[in-house]
């Protein structure tokens, strides 16, 4: 239950400065971005220098899976997201945001069903390597990404979202009405 709040609470109160007040939580955004990526440092240092054992104790097949899941969470959520016909771009985000969700789910049910601590040690060897090598496999992906579309020397609109449009229907009577319209885009 406390997990619960401390997600939601935030969310909460970040979608009502962002209703009221765009402009505070543009700028409540940018700090928040900041202090998150400090933290998300700092955390992997402190969660280094703590499991370094599970990095030195663990076989390689359990670093070969380490390193083949985040892979075919990335590739098969993007292939996935390509044959529901999206872009490029929303296929790379799902591709991400799929692959990189199954680590924290895994840990958040280690660490809150386990007391003892020596079975949450030999529960978290999997996790901890998975999501040190989803990491370095995603950013290495991201800056591969970023040299081709560099190389390639093809213009940016190619890669922002589409735009959605909206058109009035006339009613019955011949008169348009506003309250109702269709909606195309390009998906």
């Amino acid at each position: 239950m406390k997990t619960l709040v401390f997600i939601t609470a935030p969310v909460a109160v970040g979608m009502v400065i962002r209703h009221y007040r765009p402009r505070i939580a543009s700028i409540v955004t940018k700090i928040s971005s900041i202090i998150g990526w400090v933290g998300v440092i700092s955390a992997s240092v402190i969660w280094g220098i703590l499991y370094w054992s599970v990095f030195a104790a663990a076989t390689p097949l359990l670093y070969a899976c380490s390193f083949i899941l985040p892979f075919l969470g990335f590739s098969l959520a993007y292939v996935f997201a390509r044959l529901m016909c999206r872009t490029h771009k929303v296929c790379r985000t799902i591709g991400i945001e799929t692959g990189s969700q199954n680590m924290a789910v895994a840990l958040s049910v280690i660490l809150m069903s386990f007391q003892d601590p020596k079975v949450k040690a030999s529960m978290i060897v999997f996790p901890t390597l998975y999501g040190t090598t989803l990491l370095i496999e995603m950013f290495t992906g991201i800056g591969l990404f970023h040299m081709w579309r560099r190389c390639r020397q093809k213009p940016d609109d190619e890669y922002l979202p589409v735009a959605h449009t909206a058109a009035l229907v006339k009613s019955s009577s011949g008169r348009q009405d506003p309250r109702s319209f269709t909606q195309s885009s390009s998906f």
